[in-house]
């Protein structure tokens, strides 16, 4: 798993031209005169908000956030990965997936996850489709807005796309290289020793269970389990607005570095 670059680094990296274009906001601020240079805002703001300074930089914080697999309970997680460049094709990447419902997927083995006779694809009141699956009762951002095509293009692709992704997360699973995210306001050891126990029918992947409260930090609870706390998570009726990206990527660098050191 690739390492983010420290803040010394980020800032020894600094490339002027990149930082402008990267972040237009800054780069009218400078023509305006409010500030000096890109680095001057870097030096004021930028540092304190994480901001990339460079491609080399963008590029390990992507790389960071490609080791890690959401399963689910909602999309925060696959958001902050985009924040950061990262786009993994993962199943539950995009989807609403109650612990129950995550455990009986992965002892079932994913059984006809992609059986069109179960899927439901349905508009929300924000004007975006989404897909339930009735067997399993969890449901998935479509990404795609009502008038963009027709609910039975989208269970057309669905039912292609989901086998292939289940295959790959049995894969990932059975590989173990990856670490595996479940975000929940309250979860308890016993819960996440629950999912880690069924993630265990495919080799020894290592799970990483979020909650609230605290500072951004993972402790190891066990060889396979991680607990990280996240000061407060996103607001679920507005994610991108109120994601707290910065604090997942500070608990990803610290998962990587207690995987790696083999301390809490």
């Amino acid at each position: 798993m690739a390492r983010s670059a420290s803040p010394d680094e980020a800032t020894a990296l600094f490339d002027e031209q990149f930082y402008l274009s990267r972040y237009p906001g800054v780069a009218d601020a400078v023509k305006k005169g409010l500030f000096a240079s890109g680095f001057q805002h870097y030096e004021l703001f930028g540092e304190h908000e994480r901001r990339v300074t460079s491609k080399e930089t963008h590029d390990a914080r992507r790389d960071l956030m490609l080791g890690f697999c959401s399963l689910g309970k909602n999309c925060e997680f696959g958001i902050a990965q985009r924040v950061f460049g990262a786009e993994p094709m993962d199943l539950l990447r995009w989807a609403f997936t109650p612990s129950d419902v995550l455990i009986r997927l992965l002892q079932v083995g994913f059984e006809r996850i992609g059986d069109p006779n179960e899927m439901d694809v349905y508009p929300t009141p924000a004007g975006e489709y989404h897909i339930r699956h009735k067997g399993y009762q969890f449901a998935w951002h479509a990404w795609v807005n009502v008038g963009e095509t027709t609910p039975e293009q989208i269970k057309d692709r669905e039912v292609k796309r989901l086998p292939f992704l289940a295959r790959k997360l049995m894969d990932d699973l059975a590989q173990g290289t990856r670490i595996f995210v479940v975000t929940q306001l309250d979860m308890t050891p016993d819960a996440a020793m629950e999912i880690l126990t069924a993630m265990h029918a495919y080799g020894r992947p290592t799970l990483m269970y979020a909650t609230q409260g605290g500072p951004p930090r993972v402790v190891r609870e066990s060889d396979y389990l991680f607990h990280a706390t996240i000061p407060k998570f996103a607001d679920e009726a507005a994610v991108p607005a109120t994601l707290p990206s910065i604090d997942w990527l500070a608990v990803c660098e610290h998962a990587q570095a207690v995987r790696e050191s083999g301390a809490g």
